[in-house]
């Protein structure tokens, strides 16, 4: 059939393209619950952030389940992620350009900081969120990866 829509959890839904410069599997819940859905405000913010960075971002946290998101070291029972309106994001190169295109996007929400610690978190990150209030932070390395 034309115009068949890919089955819920799928490999071919998790390869949709959701927005600019990115798919579906890219923020889907590490878990395998199939849980994939940004706002529709991430999604602008992300199409942002990827456009004013210019170059691939990374996402190593997007959508979280409840149980992952219970399941996972550090992770606050009202995050955002549970609500696909959270991203934990990376970059190969140029982070201080990621970090001040993210302070722009998310200017009256929430940036943070959590700073590499090879060999556990070989990476910088950012934390970007959509809370209804301006919240800057560093989380610095306590051991956890």
């Amino acid at each position: 059939m034309e115009n068949e829509q890919p089955v819920h959890g799928s490999h071919e839904w998790l390869q949709q393209e959701i927005a600019p410069h990115l798919k579906r599997y890219e923020i889907a819940c590490q878990c395998g619950c199939g849980f994939a859905e940004l706002t529709p405000t991430m999604l602008e913010k992300w199409y942002q952030l990827r456009t004013g960075y210019g170059s691939p971002i990374h996402i190593s946290s997007g959508c979280r389940c409840k149980a992952r998101n219970d399941a996972t070291p550090g992770a606050s029972a009202t995050s955002l992620h549970v609500l696909g309106d959270a991203l934990d994001v990376w970059v190969d190169i140029h982070f201080e350009r990621l970090y001040a295109v993210a302070l722009e996007v998310f200017a009256d929400s929430a940036v943070g900081f959590y700073p590499a610690h090879p060999p556990e978190r070989l990476h910088n990150r950012l934390h970007v969120d959509n809370r209804p209030r301006y919240v800057r932070w560093t989380n610095y390395w306590n051991g956890n990866t």
